[in-house]
């Protein structure tokens, strides 16, 4: 938190002088209030912030980015905390470099957009654990900043635990309030805890003074259940410690050392520490003397700080007398540097802000990670793959399958085989609604085809669909005739023509398959009365449109996206993405990267080829590798692990385009694949189409 000197300060030495110039504040928190009571004779035409368009604060109006053009904007600052700062610039850059509008933050910096090209993580080259155990071996006394440095939390902004409490406690406008007093103090002079805050907060709440003591155990709980060790800082303590050094933990904090202690215990670790200093309890912060109580509790030798401020835990111990600082960053400033950095523009809403913050807490966890991969994620284990990717994209589908299946009021699920195993199995643990009337559909393409065939319009259709194969071969496997029944080609035949003197074995073939669908269908005892969801992954719809023409059931499917085809328009489907053409360009990660993601969804199983005589399945011969598909168990369990995520977060909330662009993170331009899970393991075989496909590159 900046003090109140230092933004009056910083304004007047970098904008003292620009009284003629037209300026924007950009943030509504105490800070702007401070620079306008004290900056009267400057011009400030308005302000920004995210939302809240229109209204009057501290007697200005809060400007869209047109209206501040209109008005002739000749400058904008940034008041807000430093992590907050390239987030809020990456809001406004491109509208302020469109019509040259200088942007700086309160002391001065200019923000100015930088390329992928042109950034540099150099910073990163001594910021390792191996750099770091070597200044802890020359220190005696070794102090830690808490959080961001040995704790961080699964949220993106500090921030954001205020909103939970307001949405767990129903009391709208707790937030803000509870920000603005923490502000008013910290403005004041004062160091407050917990509890000084919330006495304050009486005043600026109409509630019952018995609501109070709720919110703050809300908040503190909140706290908890959010917060997580950075490993490997925790264990350069441990380390510390190992070797003889005195270890304190300093920081700038209203929780008090009791709650601190609790925090950690909630964690599995009992600290071991010689003292901890917090601003709440000594009465000062790092900027105005909490690192001259460190010294004088150290009792002499040479001090290591460790922290994620610059500023405070660099810039200051180093002014207050501390031998040494070591500066790491946070997984935010981490996120913000990281080639994946434009996925912050989605920091809009609490949820997503939710969702993000998990993310970076398990991508992000090792602030020494940059040293060795230089600004790129890595992977290392199969479950990350499915929690830190795949997971908020498959549960954020199934919040909105949720939604439907009560918008609808169907009767019956029925989630298709092979893609819908692992969505069942998220959908029975999660108990939504109708998962006691689900039942695991046996489909799949070369069954769903045939059985439906009735004309010479669906065989020329079939026929058409691609097939690693000669004509023959693909009439003998597609519509499963003996080698015998596949006669001659003409001279001078077209293929159409050769394929449909095939028809009456095709619809021989046909028929048979159908009766035994249909043997297998009869024996789930679903009635034709009953209101069906089918569900898929990325499909045009060929399951669905078998069982619409061969059942009497009324039947709407429920994808993540349909891909457009003219055949299978009649069929009744919605998806949460929007219907895409199998062919051309897509704005989709997933949809890019589908053929790898059914085979996260799929079941153990080898894809259905055919039912026999009494409707039971006939499996194909399995050509995943059991190694392959140990590792599809594993990324399939990370995806169930995050099912504790999903009960804290309203997906409802989420914006679906957040997390595509988690799966696309996986790209290499973002992520450091191993080579052990993605080249050549990834190859499986599809029946259908004959063909072998790589999932290595998508």
């Amino acid at each position: 938190m900046y003090d109140a000197e230092y933004v009056l300060s910083s304004f007047e030495q970098y904008f003292g002088d620009k009284k003629d110039k037209r300026i924007v504040l950009y943030g509504i928190g105490s800070n702007t209030k401070l620079i306008l009571d004290n900056f009267k004779k400057h011009h400030f035409i308005g302000i920004w912030n995210n939302g809240g368009i229109g209204d009057k604060i501290f007697d200005k109006e809060i400007l869209s980015c047109e209206k501040a053009l209109e008005l002739g904007v000749e400058v904008v600052v940034i008041i807000a905390r430093y992590q907050n700062v390239p987030i809020i610039f990456k809001r406004i850059a491109e509208f302020c470099s469109n019509n040259f509008i200088p942007v700086y933050t309160v002391d001065g910096k200019q923000q100015k957009i930088i390329p992928d090209h042109s950034r540099s993580f150099e910073k990163y080259k001594d910021i390792s654990y191996i750099n770091l155990c070597k200044r802890i071996e020359a220190a005696d006394i070794v102090s830690f900043d808490v959080f961001d440095t040995i704790l961080m939390r699964r949220i993106l902004y500090p921030e954001d635990i205020f909103e939970l409490v307001e949405r767990r406690a129903n009391v709208p406008g707790f937030a803000e309030k509870r920000k603005n007093i923490a502000q008013q103090l910290y403005l004041k002079g004062l160091n407050p805890n917990i509890y000084e805050i919330y006495e304050n907060l009486k005043n600026n709440l109409s509630l019952k003074e018995e609501i109070l003591p709720r919110l703050l155990n809300l908040e503190i709980e909140a706290e908890k259940e959010h917060l997580l060790l950075r490993r490997r800082v925790f264990e350069s303590l441990q380390y510390a410690s190992s070797v003889g050094k005195k270890v304190f933990l300093v920081s700038d904090m209203y929780l008090t050392r009791e709650i601190i202690e609790d925090i950690f215990s909630h964690l599995g670790i009992e600290l071991s520490v010689d003292d901890i200093l917090i601003s709440c309890e000594q009465g000062c912060s790092k900027v105005s003397g909490l690192f001259s109580v460190l010294k004088e509790k150290a009792g002499g030798g040479k001090i290591l700080h460790i922290g994620d401020s610059f500023d405070w835990d660099y810039e200051y111990a180093l002014k207050y007398g501390i031998d040494e600082a070591f500066h790491i960053e946070s997984g935010l400033m981490m996120m913000l540097d990281s080639y994946a950095f434009d996925v912050l523009k989605f920091d809009t809403v609490l949820d997503n802000r939710l969702v993000l913050g998990e993310f970076i807490s398990q991508k992000l966890n090792d602030p020494f990670l940059f040293s060795v991969t230089n600004g790129f994620f890595d992977i290392n284990e199969e479950a990350d793959i499915g929690y830190s990717y795949f997971a908020p994209f498959f549960y954020k589908w199934i919040h909105w399958v949720e939604k439907k299946i009560k918008e609808y009021k169907f009767d019956r699920i029925l989630f298709g085989s092979r893609d819908g195993y692992l969505l069942l199995k998220i959908c029975e643990i999660l108990q939504i609604d109708l998962v006691n009337k689900s039942s695991y559909f046996y489909t799949s393409r070369i069954v769903a085809v045939l059985a439906m065939i009735q004309s010479e319009e669906d065989i020329l259709y079939f026929s058409h669909m691609p097939f690693a194969g000669s004509i023959e071969e693909m009439i003998q496997f597609r519509f499963k005739l003996k080698k015998k029944e596949v006669l001659k080609r003409k001279k001078g035949e077209s293929d159409d023509e050769y394929i449909l003197r095939h028809k009456k074995q095709i619809f021989f073939s046909a028929e048979r398959a159908r009766e035994r669908y249909l043997k297998y269908i009869e024996k789930l005892g679903i009635s034709q009365h009953e209101k069906i969801a089918f569900i898929d992954f990325v499909a045009g719809g060929t399951s669905q449109m078998a069982v619409d023409r061969i059942s009497n059931w009324s039947v709407t499917g429920l994808y993540f996206c349909r891909i457009m085809e003219k055949y299978k328009q009649g069929i009744k489907v919605e998806s949460l993405y929007r219907e895409e053409f199998a062919s051309g360009s897509t704005p989709y990660n997933f949809f890019k990267a589908s053929w790898l993601l059914e085979n996260v969804l799929s079941s153990m199983e080898p894809s259905l080829i055919d039912f026999d005589e009494e409707g039971e399945m006939v499996f194909d011969q399995e050509s995943r590798t059991a190694p392959v598909l140990e590792m599809f168990k594993k990324i399939q369990q990370g995806i169930l692990n995050y099912q504790d995520v999903y009960k804290r977060i309203d997906f409802g909330n989420v914006d679906e385009h957040l997390t595509d662009a988690l799966v696309g993170l996986m790209e290499k331009r973002y992520t450091i694949r191993s080579d052990e899970f993605f080249d050549g393991i990834f190859s499986y075989s599809d029946t259908f189409y004959n063909m072998q496909l790589d999932l290595s590159d998508f």
